[in-house]
């Protein structure tokens, strides 16, 4: 019975995906050539947009089409598209364009992305319309990527350096002849920091052994200038709502792993972790059960809803049988889109066996406004941004932290909400060393640490 009726969900997702609007990629592949990083940048964007239209829609030659466009833009902005280049050789032997030589090593197929950069940011601060920023390693040669855009609806001009570094949190920094400047963890091996001016700027850039500077005409400062905890910034945040809910609970236990933890237990305390610090970021913040209860699915997006809520995150934990506890490991987010793949079939299979039932209430109108082009799109957005920034968390303390990937997926769970809405797999409770860090305070602690510097970073960038 599940099996038919996940293929009869499957079926409906495919035929509304064909409505999708289709994307060109021709003024893109023109910008391939361009010496203009800020041309190059927006065709990075357009062929990441372009692949998740193709994907969607099961189109292999778009599909290719975009990640060939990813691989080339990438390597020419010193982006890690390792990623991308694994999905590309499993398309099959596509001709390559010469490229540029990418700034980081190449990831063989089936090796997951490492940390590629333990450098990490010391200090920033203004000095004297300078901004001075020390990491605690030496900068290389191709440690730091400096491209600009151009003026764009009501965002102003963006002077953007990708520098190979992370930072143990989110900054944020102002000055006032700049409009807003961004200081976070863009990837988990990349440190992004974006001025952004009403005007044009002269931008200029040193490195001297661990330090850069930038200098853009601005006029002395020179106190720090970092927000404070009280600071407008933080208020501003209590204009955005995240509706954060854990999977499961009460007579719904959820999965059973290594020593019997419970994932219902798991994963609310994760989730409660993460609350507290938003809240104390100046987030509005609403949990869909703050204890051991039973929620029926419909009722989780419902919620959310009612609460006019910007984001909905679910948080799970992930089980397979006993043969497989000792292979299966890792961290992975999903977002609701008509895959078929393996993997997200089986974790969509698990974490909607709970209330079969409830699958007859989602009708052809709900799957309809549920799977809009845009939201899947900013739902994408996010499970990137909230992996990348969960992984960097947890690698500044922890080894062999495996990064499951960012995957679409059908669950039940996420149809209905009117937000971008992703769930987090927060690991493995059947892998015996995941499953032991998972039970642990700490861990939880920089789990939901890094949840949170994620949803700080989506914000950031999706104003």
């Amino acid at each position: 019975m599940m099996a038919k009726r996940l293929t009869l969900l499957f079926a409906m997702l495919s035929i509304l995906a064909t409505v999708l609007p289709a994307m060109s990629l021709s003024e893109a592949e023109r910008s391939l050539r361009s010496k203009n990083k800020s041309e190059i940048f927006r065709a990075y964007d357009t062929f990441k947009s372009a692949y998740l239209s193709a994907s969607l829609k099961g189109d292999n030659t778009q599909t290719r089409r975009a990640l060939n466009g990813i691989v080339a833009t990438g390597n020419r902005l010193h982006i890690d598209v390792s990623s991308y280049k694994s999905k590309l050789q499993a398309l099959g032997t596509v001709k390559k364009k010469k490229t540029s030589k990418p700034a980081t090593k190449k990831v063989s197929k089936g090796v997951t992305p490492k940390l590629l950069s333990q450098n990490r940011l010391n200090d920033v601060r203004w000095n004297e319309g300078r901004l001075i920023l020390r990491f605690d390693k030496r900068l290389g040669k191709q440690d730091v990527n400096y491209f600009k855009l151009g003026k764009s609806g009501s965002k102003g001009y963006r002077y953007v350096f990708d520098i190979h570094a992370v930072l143990d949190h989110s900054r944020a920094l102002k000055h006032r002849d700049l409009k807003r400047i961004t200081l976070a963890q863009y990837k988990p091996a990349t440190l992004r920091l974006v001025l952004e001016s009403n005007r044009v700027l002269k931008v200029r850039f040193s490195k001297r052994s661990n330090t850069l500077t930038v200098r853009a005409g601005l006029s002395r400062v020179t106190s720090p200038k970092t927000v404070s905890s009280g600071s407008k910034a933080q208020r501003k945040n209590k204009e955005k709502i995240i509706v954060i809910d854990p999977g499961h609970g009460g007579k719904d236990g959820g999965a059973v792993g290594y020593k019997k933890y419970r994932e219902k237990d798991i994963v609310l305390a994760i989730a409660a972790k993460m609350a507290a610090k938003l809240r104390a970021r100046g987030y509005t913040v609403y949990m869909t059960r703050s204890k051991d209860r039973f929620i029926r699915l419909r009722n989780r997006t419902r919620y959310a809803n009612k609460k006019r809520a910007d984001l909905f995150i679910s948080i799970h934990a992930n089980a397979v049988p006993k043969r497989n506890a000792k292979k299966a490991y890792g961290i992975e987010t999903y977002f609701l889109s008509p895959s078929r793949s393996k993997r997200a079939t089986n974790a969509a299979a698990t974490e909607n066996r709970a209330e079969v039932e409830d699958m007859d209430f989602y009708g052809k109108n709900t799957f309809l406004n549920a799977l809009n082009s845009e939201k899947i799109i900013a739902s994408h957005k996010l499970a990137i941004d909230l992996q990348s920034s969960v992984l960097s968390s947890l690698r500044a303390r922890y080894k062999n932290i495996k990064d499951g990937g960012v995957r679409e997926g059908p669950f039940w769970v996420l149809v209905g909400a009117q937000m971008p809405a992703v769930l987090v797999e927060v690991g493995f409770i059947t892998h015996s060393t995941e499953a032991t860090r998972l039970h642990s305070k700490t861990y939880q602690d920089y789990f939901a640490r890094g949840l949170a510097d994620g949803v700080e970073r989506y914000f950031a960038k999706n104003r």
